[in-house]
Protein backbone atom coordinates (compact mmCIF):
# COMPACT_ATOMS: atom_id res chain seq x y z
CA UNK A 1 0.00 0.00 0.00
CA UNK A 2 1.01 3.61 -1.08
CA UNK A 3 1.63 6.02 1.41
CA UNK A 4 -1.48 7.87 0.27
CA UNK A 5 -3.52 4.61 1.23
CA UNK A 6 -2.19 4.68 4.33
CA UNK A 7 -2.78 7.92 5.14
CA UNK A 8 -6.87 8.01 3.61
CA UNK A 9 -7.50 4.34 5.95
CA UNK A 10 -6.32 6.49 9.20
CA UNK A 11 -9.09 8.27 9.64
CA UNK A 12 -11.75 5.68 9.11
CA UNK A 13 -9.94 3.26 11.55
CA UNK A 14 -9.46 6.20 14.05
CA UNK A 15 -13.40 7.17 13.68
CA UNK A 16 -14.34 3.71 14.31
CA UNK A 17 -12.56 3.26 17.90
CA UNK A 18 -13.99 6.50 18.97
CA UNK A 19 -17.62 5.27 17.84
CA UNK A 20 -16.96 2.34 19.82
CA UNK A 21 -15.86 3.96 23.35
CA UNK A 22 -18.82 6.20 22.56
CA UNK A 23 -20.48 3.01 22.50
CA UNK A 24 -19.25 1.19 25.54
CA UNK A 25 -19.65 4.29 27.56
CA UNK A 26 -23.18 4.98 26.54
CA UNK A 27 -24.25 1.25 27.59
CA UNK A 28 -22.11 2.18 31.04
CA UNK A 29 -23.83 4.97 32.07
CA UNK A 30 -27.62 3.39 31.09
CA UNK A 31 -26.70 0.72 33.44
CA UNK A 32 -26.12 3.15 36.27
CA UNK A 33 -29.17 4.80 35.34
CA UNK A 34 -27.84 7.75 34.05
CA UNK A 35 -27.27 10.97 35.46
CA UNK A 36 -28.84 12.52 39.08
CA UNK A 37 -31.99 9.83 38.72
CA UNK A 38 -32.56 8.07 41.83
CA UNK A 39 -32.30 4.09 41.52
CA UNK A 40 -35.63 2.76 41.35
CA UNK A 41 -35.50 0.44 44.48
CA UNK A 42 -38.59 -2.41 44.87
CA UNK A 43 -40.93 -1.61 47.87
CA UNK A 44 -40.46 -4.73 50.44
CA UNK A 45 -44.15 -6.53 51.01
CA UNK A 46 -45.67 -5.79 54.25
CA UNK A 47 -46.19 -8.91 56.39
CA UNK A 48 -48.83 -7.91 58.89
CA UNK A 49 -47.88 -8.66 62.96
CA UNK A 50 -50.07 -11.76 63.86
CA UNK A 51 -53.07 -10.88 66.76
CA UNK A 52 -51.88 -12.24 70.33
CA UNK A 53 -53.50 -15.64 70.89
CA UNK A 54 -54.97 -14.74 74.25
CA UNK A 55 -53.84 -17.02 77.24
CA UNK A 56 -56.88 -19.69 78.53
CA UNK A 57 -58.92 -19.26 81.42
CA UNK A 58 -57.83 -22.16 83.68
CA UNK A 59 -60.99 -23.71 85.08
CA UNK A 60 -61.36 -23.12 88.34
CA UNK A 61 -60.74 -26.15 90.60
CA UNK A 62 -64.02 -26.97 92.53
CA UNK A 63 -64.14 -27.20 96.38
CA UNK A 64 -64.28 -30.27 98.09
CA UNK A 65 -67.56 -31.04 99.01
CA UNK A 66 -66.93 -32.58 103.24
CA UNK A 67 -68.97 -34.85 104.16
CA UNK A 68 -71.86 -33.69 106.81
CA UNK A 69 -74.65 -35.08 108.99
CA UNK A 70 -77.63 -33.87 110.85
CA UNK A 71 -78.80 -33.95 114.59
CA UNK A 72 -82.48 -34.37 115.25
CA UNK A 73 -84.56 -35.08 118.66
CA UNK A 74 -87.81 -37.49 118.81
CA UNK A 75 -90.22 -35.74 121.12
CA UNK A 76 -92.27 -38.91 123.11
CA UNK A 77 -94.48 -37.89 125.97
CA UNK A 78 -95.19 -34.54 125.67
CA UNK A 79 -98.60 -32.64 126.96
CA UNK A 80 -100.68 -30.64 124.67
CA UNK A 81 -99.91 -26.81 125.42
CA UNK A 82 -96.76 -27.71 127.52
CA UNK A 83 -93.48 -26.43 125.91
CA UNK A 84 -89.68 -27.07 126.71
CA UNK A 85 -86.65 -25.95 125.38
CA UNK A 86 -83.50 -27.97 124.32
CA UNK A 87 -79.81 -26.69 123.61
CA UNK A 88 -76.94 -27.77 121.39
CA UNK A 89 -73.49 -27.26 122.31
CA UNK A 90 -74.74 -24.45 124.57
CA UNK A 91 -76.16 -22.39 121.68
CA UNK A 92 -79.45 -20.59 121.31
CA UNK A 93 -82.23 -22.47 122.82
CA UNK A 94 -84.72 -24.30 120.16
CA UNK A 95 -88.26 -24.14 121.51
CA UNK A 96 -90.54 -27.98 121.56
CA UNK A 97 -94.36 -27.75 121.01
CA UNK A 98 -95.05 -30.93 120.33
CA UNK A 99 -94.54 -34.59 120.00
CA UNK A 100 -92.86 -35.94 116.96
CA UNK A 101 -88.95 -35.28 115.04
CA UNK A 102 -87.47 -31.96 115.18
CA UNK A 103 -84.38 -30.84 113.69
CA UNK A 104 -81.30 -29.54 115.81
CA UNK A 105 -79.30 -29.02 113.49
CA UNK A 106 -78.33 -29.89 109.64
CA UNK A 107 -74.89 -29.40 107.58
CA UNK A 108 -72.86 -30.49 110.74
CA UNK A 109 -69.29 -31.43 109.57
CA UNK A 110 -68.39 -35.50 109.72
CA UNK A 111 -66.48 -35.85 113.35
CA UNK A 112 -68.09 -32.61 115.30
CA UNK A 113 -68.55 -33.64 118.90
CA UNK A 114 -72.37 -32.41 120.20
CA UNK A 115 -74.04 -32.38 123.15
CA UNK A 116 -78.08 -31.77 123.75
CA UNK A 117 -78.98 -30.42 126.75
CA UNK A 118 -82.85 -29.66 128.31
CA UNK A 119 -82.57 -25.66 128.50
CA UNK A 120 -86.21 -25.80 130.60
CA UNK A 121 -88.75 -27.98 131.21
CA UNK A 122 -92.64 -27.96 130.93
CA UNK A 123 -94.68 -27.10 133.38
CA UNK A 124 -96.16 -30.33 135.73
CA UNK A 125 -93.83 -32.52 133.72
CA UNK A 126 -90.58 -33.74 134.02
CA UNK A 127 -88.14 -34.64 130.67
CA UNK A 128 -85.47 -36.58 130.19
CA UNK A 129 -82.65 -37.14 127.58
CA UNK A 130 -81.16 -39.86 126.20
CA UNK A 131 -77.88 -40.30 123.26
CA UNK A 132 -77.84 -36.51 124.33
CA UNK A 133 -73.78 -36.74 123.33
CA UNK A 134 -72.18 -38.23 120.21
CA UNK A 135 -69.99 -37.21 116.99
CA UNK A 136 -71.71 -36.44 113.88
CA UNK A 137 -71.45 -39.30 111.35
CA UNK A 138 -70.80 -38.27 107.50
CA UNK A 139 -74.68 -38.70 105.75
CA UNK A 140 -76.21 -39.77 108.92
CA UNK A 141 -78.16 -38.24 111.05
CA UNK A 142 -77.95 -38.34 114.80
CA UNK A 143 -81.35 -39.02 116.96
CA UNK A 144 -81.57 -37.54 120.43
CA UNK A 145 -84.64 -39.28 122.27
CA UNK A 146 -86.70 -36.91 124.59
CA UNK A 147 -88.88 -38.62 126.83
CA UNK A 148 -91.84 -36.46 128.90
CA UNK A 149 -93.45 -37.96 131.62
CA UNK A 150 -96.38 -36.30 134.14
CA UNK A 151 -94.25 -34.93 137.61
CA UNK A 152 -96.06 -36.74 140.45
CA UNK A 153 -99.15 -35.28 141.79
CA UNK A 154 -98.40 -33.80 145.83
CA UNK A 155 -100.68 -31.87 148.43
CA UNK A 156 -99.52 -29.46 150.74
CA UNK A 157 -101.49 -28.21 153.56
CA UNK A 158 -101.13 -24.68 156.06
CA UNK A 159 -101.21 -25.91 159.73
CA UNK A 160 -102.42 -22.45 161.40
CA UNK A 161 -101.37 -23.75 164.77
CA UNK A 162 -98.33 -25.44 164.42
CA UNK A 163 -97.18 -22.94 162.19
CA UNK A 164 -95.89 -25.55 159.49
CA UNK A 165 -96.40 -26.84 155.99
CA UNK A 166 -97.58 -30.32 155.84
CA UNK A 167 -96.20 -32.56 151.95
CA UNK A 168 -98.43 -35.41 150.72
CA UNK A 169 -97.86 -37.68 147.80
CA UNK A 170 -101.39 -38.47 145.94
CA UNK A 171 -101.98 -41.68 144.23
CA UNK A 172 -103.12 -40.90 140.77
CA UNK A 173 -105.80 -43.69 141.14
CA UNK A 174 -107.15 -43.49 144.83
CA UNK A 175 -106.47 -39.66 145.23
CA UNK A 176 -104.78 -41.29 148.38
CA UNK A 177 -102.19 -38.99 150.39
CA UNK A 178 -99.17 -39.97 151.74
CA UNK A 179 -97.02 -37.84 153.88
CA UNK A 180 -93.78 -37.05 152.35
CA UNK A 181 -91.17 -36.46 155.63
CA UNK A 182 -92.00 -34.36 158.26
CA UNK A 183 -93.95 -30.82 158.23
CA UNK A 184 -91.55 -28.09 157.28
CA UNK A 185 -91.78 -24.82 159.16
CA UNK A 186 -93.50 -21.82 157.94
CA UNK A 187 -94.61 -18.40 159.37
CA UNK A 188 -96.57 -17.09 162.39
CA UNK A 189 -99.76 -18.61 162.01
CA UNK A 190 -99.65 -20.28 157.93
CA UNK A 191 -102.92 -20.11 156.37
CA UNK A 192 -103.00 -20.96 152.70
CA UNK A 193 -100.79 -23.03 150.10
CA UNK A 194 -100.06 -22.13 146.47
CA UNK A 195 -97.64 -23.99 143.74
CA UNK A 196 -96.52 -21.68 140.90
CA UNK A 197 -97.71 -23.27 137.14
CA UNK A 198 -93.99 -24.52 136.89
CA UNK A 199 -94.56 -26.79 139.95
CA UNK A 200 -91.13 -25.48 141.10
CA UNK A 201 -92.38 -23.21 143.94
CA UNK A 202 -95.16 -23.64 146.96
CA UNK A 203 -96.02 -20.14 148.65
CA UNK A 204 -97.78 -20.06 151.85
CA UNK A 205 -99.69 -16.90 153.90
CA UNK A 206 -98.85 -16.41 157.37
CA UNK A 207 -101.79 -14.54 158.97
CA UNK A 208 -99.93 -13.39 162.44
CA UNK A 209 -96.63 -12.96 160.14
CA UNK A 210 -97.85 -10.90 157.80
CA UNK A 211 -95.45 -12.14 155.63
CA UNK A 212 -95.01 -15.30 152.98
CA UNK A 213 -93.24 -18.07 153.00
CA UNK A 214 -91.94 -19.19 149.76
CA UNK A 215 -91.05 -22.88 149.07
CA UNK A 216 -88.24 -24.91 146.58
CA UNK A 217 -90.18 -28.47 145.49
CA UNK A 218 -88.40 -31.54 145.00
CA UNK A 219 -90.25 -32.50 141.37
CA UNK A 220 -89.46 -36.37 142.19
CA UNK A 221 -90.43 -36.78 145.76
CA UNK A 222 -92.62 -33.36 146.49
CA UNK A 223 -90.72 -32.33 149.77
CA UNK A 224 -90.09 -28.66 150.49
CA UNK A 225 -87.02 -27.08 150.91
CA UNK A 226 -87.16 -23.40 152.56
CA UNK A 227 -86.68 -20.13 150.17
CA UNK A 228 -86.61 -17.77 152.66
CA UNK A 229 -89.66 -15.02 154.12
CA UNK A 230 -90.90 -12.12 152.18
CA UNK A 231 -92.34 -9.30 154.32
CA UNK A 232 -92.22 -5.51 154.22
CA UNK A 233 -89.06 -5.73 155.58
CA UNK A 234 -88.08 -7.83 152.62
CA UNK A 235 -88.37 -7.37 148.34
CA UNK A 236 -92.29 -8.74 148.85
CA UNK A 237 -94.58 -6.82 150.63
CA UNK A 238 -97.48 -8.04 152.73
CA UNK A 239 -100.11 -6.41 154.04
CA UNK A 240 -101.75 -7.31 157.59
CA UNK A 241 -103.60 -10.71 158.53
CA UNK A 242 -102.52 -12.11 155.13
CA UNK A 243 -105.33 -15.24 154.46
CA UNK A 244 -105.08 -16.09 151.17
CA UNK A 245 -102.36 -16.46 148.40
CA UNK A 246 -103.31 -17.34 144.73
CA UNK A 247 -101.28 -17.33 141.76
CA UNK A 248 -102.90 -16.72 138.06
CA UNK A 249 -101.68 -19.70 135.45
Amino acid sequence: MNDDAKNMTRPVWRLGFLAAVVTAVTLAVSGCGGGDAAPVVAAAAVVPEPAPVPAPTPTPTPEPTLPTGTISAAIIGLDAGRTLTLVLNAGAPVTVAANGSISLATGLAAGTAYTVAIGSQPAVQTCGLSDATGTVAAGSIAAVVLTCAANPMFAYVANFFSNNVSAYSINPTTGALTAVGPAVAAGYGPRSVTVDPSGKFAYVANVWGDNVSVFSINRTTGALTAVGTFSQAGAFVSGSGSIVISRRP
